[in-house]
């Protein structure tokens, strides 16, 4: 039996149709040339900004411990939140359409673009803290810079007044729960004199009946030494009235004496508090209301937040015509060299008989 086909041939005669591999790669640069003629590819342009999270940052005031000292579960958690809260701020329609606004008024171009078009445009992309890259694709180059400078910036700038607002919501906090300890402070205090008021009053009643030039019975001057002392706080009032408690053999009239100026004393101290109450709940209506409006300025961010502007580049072809070009040759190449390899190797193989 000879055979009569040979794969080596037919190989060789399919590698040396070089004219035709010419006139196919040639086909194929022209379909990759008009495809990217008739869909042409968008500019892409970047800006870029450095974004920083520094949960133990500490500031100028070294009382602030919610900042200075926070304690976190899991700081991962809180650095993904915090950056996937940032990304959700980018994207808010306050900034989207205040960047908008801003191109308009530098290329007239931008009035015929409304947010839902200018939102197709933009793209954040980012990993974590560091480096953040603000994209906008357009056909037009130069737009597509202006676009993402102007929206990086105006995101960049949005952010930082944000978390200085963030920064004064938590100062604030703090000076509310200051002032609520102080509120409660002053009504314990309040009610512990008025709680003193009452046993001097007791007290008196006991006494009633004795001999004022008399010294009083032993059991009764600790009683009301005691119940004044606990009354008395560090301050230079009570501690001259300390001072000046009669002798233990002092007759029952002196002791009298030395109790109307405690009472004195107290009913001062409470009308003294009950202002000092007044005007603090006075600052807290204050407080609260700008706490509410900082709060909103503050768009939840975190107040470690960190904000520069890092670079902007300059625009870019995502699909050059070139490259389409060479991918339409090639593509067309293998394609023609796929389907005379299939045909080769289906040709009929021939034998002469015996």
């Amino acid at each position: 039996m000879k055979r009569t086909w040979r794969l080596q041939q037919e190989l060789y005669k399919l590698f040396h149709q070089w004219h035709i591999m010419i006139l196919i790669v040639g086909i194929g640069f022209f379909v990759g040339w008009m495809i990217s003629y008739i869909c042409p590819s968008k500019y892409r342009a970047i800006s870029e900004i450095y974004v920083a999270l520094n949960p133990y940052r500490t500031y100028s005031d070294t009382t602030f411990l919610a900042l200075t000292h926070p304690k976190y579960s899991n700081l991962d958690n809180y650095l993904f939140w915090q950056m996937s809260q940032l990304e959700e701020v980018v994207y808010l329609s306050a900034i989207v359409n205040e960047s908008l606004n801003q191109l308009q008024q530098i290329d007239p171009y931008w009035k015929t673009i409304t947010e839902e078009n200018f939102r197709e445009m933009l793209e954040v992309d980012w990993r974590a803290a560091g480096k953040w890259s603000f994209i906008v694709e357009h056909y037009d180059p130069e737009h597509a810079e202006q676009a993402a400078i102007t929206w990086s910036d105006f995101a960049s700038n949005t952010v930082k007044n944000a978390v200085i607002a963030a920064q004064e919501t938590f100062m604030i906090d703090q000076e509310l729960q200051s002032i609520e300890d102080k509120k409660i402070e002053a009504q314990l205090r309040i009610e512990k004199l008025n709680q003193t008021n009452k046993s001097i009053l007791d007290w008196k009643k006991t006494t009633r009946d004795n001999d004022l030039d008399l010294a009083i019975d032993n059991n009764l001057k600790w009683e009301i030494i005691n119940i004044i002392t606990l009354a008395a706080d560090f301050s230079p009032l009570w501690q001259d009235i300390l001072n000046k408690q009669p002798s233990s053999e002092a007759a029952l009239k002196y002791y009298n004496s030395w109790i109307n100026q405690v009472s004195i004393t107290i009913d001062n101290e409470i009308q003294a508090l009950q202002e000092e109450t007044t005007s603090l709940e006075q600052k807290d209506d204050q407080l609260s209301d700008h706490y509410k409006e900082v709060s909103y300025e503050s768009l939840g961010l975190s107040p470690n937040l960190a904000i520069e502007n890092v670079v902007n580049y300059n625009s870019e072809l995502i699909r050059p015509t070139s490259t389409i070009s060479l991918i339409g040759g090639g593509v067309s190449l293998f394609l023609w060299l796929f389907i005379k390899l299939i045909f080769v190797f289906n040709t009929e193989k021939k034998y002469d008989p015996k």
